[in-house]
């Protein structure tokens, strides 16, 4: 038989106390391991995130110097083509002309040692190359593009595709019919067809491929893949290398590429990343009916009343005059518009 034991009330809390305090004690630890082993995976995880970030950086960076090497624009995906300064190195060197320019009608064309410019006076284009001026087309030639030596544009008369071998100084017809809005990159022409209003690409030697799923409103070649607008309002990209097609928006009335992707969705804009993972909306005081040209520091747009530039420094929206329609724009911020009042092509200064 066990011994009976008596216990006064101090005897009973002083070994409730001990009981208590060994007990918060082992929980103590308990949460301490706890909070530890939580420390430890926060720890793994963010890691392993900073490890995945610097390896996508490194790729894109190993990537760029293959590019500014090489120059392949095979390898110029979206996340490529926006990293450090790659797009304006592929502009400079696979391009006919800015992209910007080439969708905004081609009517102007500025390097350091070569101008072409539309002379509102006498109605021709001229060519100004090393401080000399020549008459490069008896109309405002379109869709201006230079390369290899050779200017090629369209001749507003006879409307057909006509090249300029600035060495020879002697004109010639390219054979190639139903040439509307195009683009010369690297060799290729992309150009949409005027009477089916299909895009198409050609290479020299071989015959013009349709790359587009149906009739094109508007065209940019951004990299390795073009850029498309189509009749339903759907913004397609496609590679040029493996021709795959995808629809990257919807319900777009126009849209532009000078490295940013400029998307108008009735009368609101948006600037987005290539491959869709930003989207910020672009606020402006006066709707937008229709984009008309996009250059670093000005947005040009068709209002509900009349032509605005918007100047993206300051932030304040200037009304053009009522009576122009805008035709074109050049990189140094002459626009070109046609005078519904006197009937005249006029230049005006952003």
């Amino acid at each position: 038989m066990k011994r009976k034991q008596n216990f006064t009330t101090t005897e009973y809390s002083k070994q409730l106390n001990r009981k208590m305090l060994k007990a918060t004690r082992h929980a103590k630890g308990k949460k301490i391991w706890r909070v530890i082993a939580f420390l430890l995976t926060v720890a793994t995880c963010v890691f392993a995130v900073m490890f995945g970030i610097n390896s996508k950086t490194a790729h894109l960076e190993e990537q760029y110097q293959k590019y500014c090497h090489e120059l392949d624009r095979t390898i110029l995906d979206s996340k490529l083509l926006e990293y450090k300064n790659t797009f304006q190195i592929f502009e400079q060197t696979s391009m006919g002309n800015k992209i910007s320019q080439t969708q905004m009608g081609g009517f102007f064309y500025c390097d350091e040692n070569l101008s072409i410019y539309p002379d509102v006076e006498s109605g021709c284009t001229n060519l100004k190359i090393n401080g000399r001026v020549y008459t490069l087309s008896e109309g405002f030639a379109s869709n201006i593009n230079v390369y290899e030596g050779n200017v090629y544009f369209t001749d507003t008369g006879s409307m057909e595709l006509m090249r300029y071998d600035l060495n020879r100084q002697v004109f010639s017809r390219v054979d190639l019919d139903g040439v509307g809005q195009f683009a010369i990159c690297d060799g290729m022409i992309v150009f949409k067809d005027s009477n089916s209003k299909e895009l198409k690409l050609v290479k020299e030697g071989y015959d013009p491929e349709v790359i587009s799923s149906g009739a094109v409103t508007a065209f940019a070649v951004a990299g390795n893949q073009i850029l498309y607008l189509q009749e339903d309002y759907t913004l397609h990209s496609v590679s040029i290398s493996t021709r795959v097609d995808e629809v990257i928006a919807h319900n777009v009335n126009s849209f532009f590429f000078n490295g940013e992707l400029w998307i108008q969705n009735n009368t609101d804009i948006y600037v987005r990343s290539l491959d869709g993972n930003t989207l910020d909306p672009f606020v402006c005081e006066e709707e937008c009916r229709r984009i008309l040209g996009v250059f670093s520091d000005y947005l040009i747009f068709d209002g509900s009343t009349t032509i605005y530039v918007y100047n993206m420094v300051e932030q304040y929206c200037v009304p053009l005059a009522d009576e122009y329609v805008f035709v074109g724009a050049s990189d140094n911020g002459m626009i070109l518009v046609y005078n519904l009042d006197i009937g005249i092509y006029q230049l005006t200064q952003l």
